[in-house]
């Protein structure tokens, strides 16, 4: 738990201290720097997004939830994908091939995640989770 709040931290840290460079640059003329700075930040952003889209589908992937291989592999996919739009401003054909294939596989994240909660299935792993992690953290 310590680890993760210091994870937690540092990458709020950083993008805290990028985002303020990139202010004082943008503000200072330097446009090069200003660019860089903001491109620093797309990537982080977009890295971030495919890493927290890539924990809730191996969340989804759990024996209780589980939608099956084949649902598990297109939505990792799907965040595989999310770091390419950075380079949409750069290449907008990119764009477009990327936008085309992410909106099916956004579409198959919602009704994954609709059956989950229609079902009860993600119920039932939530209140089998729960008592787990309580006894993990009465133990530290």
């Amino acid at each position: 738990a310590r680890f993760q709040q210091w994870v937690s931290g540092a990458v709020f840290l950083v993008g805290v201290v990028l985002s303020l460079c990139c202010l004082a640059e943008k503000l200072g003329s330097r446009s090069e720097m200003a660019a860089a700075c903001l491109t620093i930040l797309d990537v982080i952003a977009a890295c971030l997004t495919a890493i927290s889209l890539a924990l809730v589908v191996g969340r989804l992937g759990h024996q209780r939830i589980d939608p099956g291989a084949l649902v598990l592999g297109f939505l990792y996919f799907y965040a595989v994908i999310q770091p390419v739009a950075v380079s949409f401003a750069e290449k907008p054909v990119l764009q477009v091939l990327a936008t085309t294939v992410a909106l099916p596989l956004k579409v198959l994240l919602w009704l994954v995640c609709v059956w989950a909660f229609t079902t009860g299935v993600l119920a039932e792993y939530v209140h089998t989770l729960r008592p787990l992690l309580q006894k993990q953290a009465a133990g530290h």
